[in-house]
């Protein structure tokens, strides 16, 4: 039971408690007040009687007489004269029967007890007899009666008034106490958020410890993330121009190349600053360091241009002289290199006036069944024949085309609308374990319907991508999820959705309805999202999280640890695992020392925040135990569906 629930219940036990007294002792002395009122009445009435019938003669038709006056006009039960030898004179008793509003039970909770009024008659100096009088209790009954029920009335207006101001004034104190349990609620689901400290000394106590908490974690994580992206950017990256290395970017085409959908396009671009060696002599050290700082800078503000038409960008310096670019999931190369073309153009004529500079750069697509040494030859000959024109060029290489489905992007609309409009979706699962073979749960690969044949994501992704489809497939996506998950009552599914589809308020209110309706399945949902992309969009992330949270839907951020640093209050958000990016899962075979550093501090700095670790794109030959030595908690990847 609820704090304010139990305030309530003390409140109305003391008002009951207050009622029940005062209702008591109220009516108890009302009822010997009326008591004695009525016994005084009968003494009084019983002496002047007699009185009265001590002067007259004793006649016994005059006594009659006048009793009876006395009887019939004083709201008598009983008058009664016994005569000196013990013979009964006279009696007359009230017997009609009258209707009472009294109700039986209040007659036998409260009863008046009242006495008669007795007193002595004489006959000169002689005693006569004795009389004795007893008025009617059932006015008093009644006054009674009606007294307590108007207390009883003006009560119950004062409690419901009291009660109506007492909600208030608890509404009032007890508000600090929402942000305190809001805090308490956070920091269970693991968000460390602070908190405004309320005035109520008590709550400000309780609250002050929270934020310290919050506060240490806070700093815990700045530090921590700091040491850790120091020692990324040590094993990572270039010390000149801030991109990625040679390793890194390897490892990250080997990631792409052992992805599980064998049909999905991958592009690399590669650009040459020609004849370094004579430009670095006739510029000097630095203006040449200076040079290729501003190509770095052209490549990663291309990068950003196309982040959000792509799966990921990884841009790397490979050797002194040669910069790559390697986008996944990306098949429109006409466009990108055309615009890496036009910057490289504005940059050779910025250097115009100090150095002919001219820039050899090739491209070419590729797919994830390819060989990496196929790929890397292919395009080393594209720049070598670059580097034989006079002037910066581009030549490209296209992979072979695997039957396009559709010849314009208006039939690829028309596709995709309807497949998602009938439901043509399919879910392929694959197994996420810990290390000793449990499931953590099922990672769902979508399969789209598409000219009569089940398509993977490879095939379609780019041009969904391209139409502004995304969204509407992520709502088809989890409508097909919760299907699945009520033919189980065990399953935990995971569906990766892409950050337009919460960036989109339709959509996401959408989707969020879809899960409301089924609470029970959406806790048995898994919701994950590139870290590049909620890093881009994380304002629209924090909010969704806010309310996922709510519905116990279960979320993570997948290719994650590249960026992690640039993730901002990442303790706030109660997430509840990271999936390890496959380029840094394939570092940690090809350079050992510094991979296992970082990763084993992002994992202890994941485990601090009660994250659960998951390696990505673990392949056959790799090493488990090394996965584990490091801190991870779980694998995915091709050795994982093979096993």
């Amino acid at each position: 039971m609820s704090l304010i629930k139990q305030l309530w219940v003390v409140i109305a036990v003391v008002l009951v408690l207050a009622f029940v007294s005062s209702f008591s002792i109220s009516s108890y002395s009302a009822r010997n007040y009326f008591s004695e009122q009525l016994n005084i009445k009968n003494i009084d009435n019983a002496n002047m009687l007699a009185l009265s019938i001590s002067q007259l003669e004793k006649d016994p038709t005059l006594i009659e007489l006048l009793v009876a006056a006395q009887f019939d006009t004083g709201h008598y039960q009983k008058i009664a004269l016994i005569l000196a030898n013990g013979d009964t004179f006279l009696v007359k008793e009230y017997e009609a029967v009258v209707a009472d509003s009294v109700p039986d039970w209040f007659s036998t909770l409260v009863p008046l007890n009242v006495l008669p009024g007795v007193a002595q008659i004489q006959d000169g100096w002689q005693q006569f007899g004795t009389l004795y009088v007893e008025s009617h209790s059932r006015f008093a009954q009644q006054a009674l009666w009606q007294s307590t029920s108007q207390m009883f009335f003006w009560f119950a207006v004062v409690a419901l008034f009291s009660g109506a101001i007492g909600s208030l004034i608890l509404k009032v104190i007890t508000r600090p106490l929402d942000d305190v349990v809001a805090q308490a609620e956070a920091i269970g689901g693991r968000r460390f958020i602070t908190s405004q400290e309320p005035r109520t000394l008590e709550f400000g106590r309780v609250v002050r410890a929270m934020n310290l908490l919050s506060l240490r974690v806070r700093n815990m994580l700045e530090t921590e993330n700091k040491r850790l992206d120091e020692m990324r950017i040590k094993f990572q990256l270039d010390e000149l121009t801030g991109l990625n290395n040679r390793t890194t970017f390897m490892a990250a085409l080997d990631a792409a190349l052992a992805s599980d959908d064998k049909t999905e396009p991958h592009m690399i671009c590669m650009l040459r600053v020609f004849d370094l060696r004579v430009i670095n002599q006739k510029l000097g050290h630095k203006a040449t360091d200076k040079l290729l700082c501003d190509v770095a800078t052209l490549l990663q503000q291309q990068g950003k241009r196309f982040e959000a038409q792509v799966g990921s960008v990884t841009l790397a310096r490979i050797n002194s002289s040669d910069f790559a670019i390697l986008l996944t999931q990306a098949d429109d190369i006409k466009e990108i290199h055309n615009s890496i073309q036009q910057s490289l153009l504005q940059l050779q004529q910025a250097h115009a006036a100090k150095v002919n500079i001219y820039f050899p750069l090739a491209a070419t697509v590729f797919l994830s069944s390819e060989a990496k040494p196929d790929i890397l030859i292919r395009l080393d000959n594209v720049l070598a024949n670059a580097e034989l024109t006079e002037e910066a060029g581009i030549e490209l290489a296209y992979v072979p085309e695997q039957g396009q489905m559709f010849r314009s992007a208006a039939e690829w609309r028309e596709a995709l609308s309807t497949a998602i409009n009938n439901n043509h979706i399919t879910l392929k699962q694959y197994p996420v374990c810990y290390f000793d073979g449990t499931l953590f749960h099922s990672e769902a690969m979508v399969r789209v319907s598409l000219a009569g044949e089940q398509r993977s994501a490879g095939c379609f992704i780019a041009w969904a991508r391209r139409l502004g489809l995304l969204p509407q497939l992520d709502v088809a996506v989890i409508r097909q999820a919760l299907t699945i998950l009520q033919g189980s009552e065990t399953l935990i599914l995971a569906v990766n959705m892409t950050i337009d589809t919460i960036k989109d308020h339709a959509i996401k209110n959408t989707i969020l309805k879809l899960l409301q309706t089924q609470p029970e399945l959406g806790k048995r949902l898994s919701l994950e999202f590139n870290e590049q992309a909620v890093i881009a969009e994380i304002e629209a992330f924090r909010d969704f999280v806010r309310v996922a949270k709510g519905l116990g839907i279960i979320l993570g951020v997948q290719a994650a640890g590249n960026q992690f640093a640039q993730l901002k209050d990442i303790q706030e958000l109660g997430l509840d695992y990271l999936k390890v990016d496959a380029s840094l899962i394939r570092q940690l075979y090809t350079s050992p020392q510094d991979a296992k550093d970082f990763i084993g501090g992002f994992c202890g700095l994941g485990h601090s925040l009660g994250l659960t670790m998951i390696a990505e794109g673990v392949v056959d030959g790799y090493d488990i135990s090394l996965l584990q030595q490091v801190g991870l908690d779980a694998i995915t990847g091709p050795a994982v569906r093979a096993g």
